[in-house]
């Protein structure tokens, strides 16, 4: 595959739907609206509402484990892994801010060929992490300033091996790791990208490409090895 798919918020499965809530519990239906199961990850309620639970800037993905068939992130900064009843597998923390402890959106992929998954999520403490299948971390790395602005991770694969991209820091910063979180290549932007950002795989007179997009400015058309084909402010 070249891409991975955006895991968001609510994810359909094959025997319905999931979504998480401000509260911290993670609901499944069944496609006639059936509630299938209801889990809580505990409290996490924070003073203010944005910075809580489960939420769209967070996410729940499938996952392909021995044990686990979900992984769902929060704003507390933890990773959880389910079962496809609801039972909790396993659960950690991936920041020890008290503040702003959100990470977004998990990319899951097979890094290793093992067959099982990895886990990849950003924080707000400005770090990446990667954690297997089995809720071990595989390894951890700064990818831009502490509270410096987080994106989803993205892992893109055109023949290489498995790539992962980091997009969104106020450096303008773009890391391109390889499966163990060494930089296989950065780009600068200038300061064009900050933390709303996209990043997509497209197909270009045959060849792949990646297309970096930012709401207010900044859009990079860039060959898989980091060059700039053109860009436009």
């Amino acid at each position: 595959a070249v891409g991975t798919v955006l895991h968001g918020w609510p994810i359909e499965t094959r025997d319905g739907f999931v979504v998480g809530d401000n509260v911290g519990t993670v609901h499944a239906y069944d496609f006639d609206g059936a509630l299938r199961w209801r889990t809580s990850l505990g409290d996490l309620t924070r003073p203010l509402l944005f910075n809580s639970g489960i939420t769209p800037w967070t996410g729940i993905a499938q996952l392909k484990s021995p044990d686990a068939d979900l992984v769902v992130t929060d704003k507390a900064g933890q990773v959880s892994a389910l079962r496809s009843d609801g039972t909790i597998v396993w659960q950690v923390h991936t920041t020890e801010s008290a503040d702003f402890q959100c990470i977004g959106k998990p990319a899951v992929a097979d890094l290793d060929g093992d067959g099982f998954d990895e886990i990849i999520v950003s924080a707000y403490n400005g770090k990446a992490y990667c954690i297997g299948s089995d809720g071990g971390y595989r390894w951890s790395r700064d990818v831009m300033h502490a509270e410096g602005g987080y994106h989803s991770p993205f892992i893109m694969d055109w023949g290489e091996g498995p790539r992962v991209f980091m997009v969104g820091s106020r450096q303008g910063r773009i890391h391109c790791l390889n499966p163990d979180g060494i930089d296989v290549w950065t780009f600068d932007s200038g300061g064009a990208i900050g933390v709303h950002s996209g990043i997509s795989p497209v197909l270009v007179n045959g060849a792949w490409h990646i297309l970096i997009v930012h709401d207010k400015s900044g859009q990079f058309l860039l060959t898989t090895s980091g060059e700039t084909v053109w860009s436009k402010w």
